[in-house]
């Protein structure tokens, strides 16, 4: 979802300062306007446009489209209801998952591109299955939902946002899909904040502290090595020094 730091619109648009996850570095960052509207628009009747912005981290290109609410003296739009074109946050790392959880989520993302947000959310909620499936899961749904808050919480999402999201992604028993409300970009957007969450809670950090620790232990073994290396003289010399007559 985007935000705006300082000025809020409606306002012209030099004056906003949207920030988001970028699409292609996967960061929360503010975006910086690139282009300007091209002479003319006012007179042309224009009521809709898409501006160019760039991440302020990785520089990749983000478009946001804009209703134009008025115009100044100057001819600057001042703009209402910003609707992001760039689909946020398509880079997960999924490396640590199992297959029956990539396969959902990969064809999730597949839909998200081509704004099919119900086909999104129902394969979201077949990921959510495979992780309760899976030995994190221990078979149970309970730490699944557990993660599921833990994640909601760290977003800072309002109660009506953890609602819907539980209708979505842990639906009531004997409900049938069918039930289950529409899903729009702004919702799909939040789905996906909460399943790389997940993601990265339940595959990405674990795998990621395990290397971790083999790297520490590594590196503790060679130097012990080393260390030994030092300490222990070196027979084959010594061997070699005594057979000269040297004591």
């Amino acid at each position: 979802m985007l935000k705006f730091h300082g000025v809020q619109p409606i306002a012209p648009i030099p004056d906003l300062h949207p920030k988001g996850e970028c699409p292609s570095c996967g960061s929360g960052t503010r975006f910086t306007l690139t282009t300007a509207l091209l002479p003319g628009s006012r007179r042309a009747g224009v009521k809709t446009f898409a501006a160019s912005y760039a991440c302020d981290l990785c520089l990749a290109p983000i478009a946001i489209e804009w209703t134009v609410n008025a115009w100044s003296d100057a001819d600057v739009p001042l703009v209402r209801d910003p609707r992001l074109l760039t689909p946020l946050g398509l880079t997960l790392e999924m490396g640590a998952a199992p297959s029956a959880v990539q396969t959902p989520m990969g064809e999730a993302l597949d839909c998200f591109r081509a704004d099919a947000f119900n086909g999104f959310a129902f394969l979201c909620w077949r990921a959510i299955e495979a992780m309760g499936d899976d030995t994190v899961g221990a078979g149970s749904p309970a730490p699944i939902t557990a993660r599921l808050d833990d994640a909601m919480a760290l977003l800072g999402l309002a109660d009506d946002w953890k609602s819907l999201l539980r209708r979505i992604l842990t639906p009531a028993e004997g409900r049938s899909r069918a039930e289950l409300p529409e899903i729009n970009r702004d919702r799909a957007t939040v789905l996906l904040s909460v399943m790389r969450d997940l993601i990265y809670e339940l595959y990405t950090r674990p795998a990621r502290l395990k290397e971790a620790v083999r790297g520490c232990r590594s590196l503790v073994r060679e130097t012990r090595r080393e260390r030994r290396d030092v300490e222990t003289p070196d027979i084959s010399l010594r061997e070699r020094l005594v057979g000269l007559g040297h004591p």
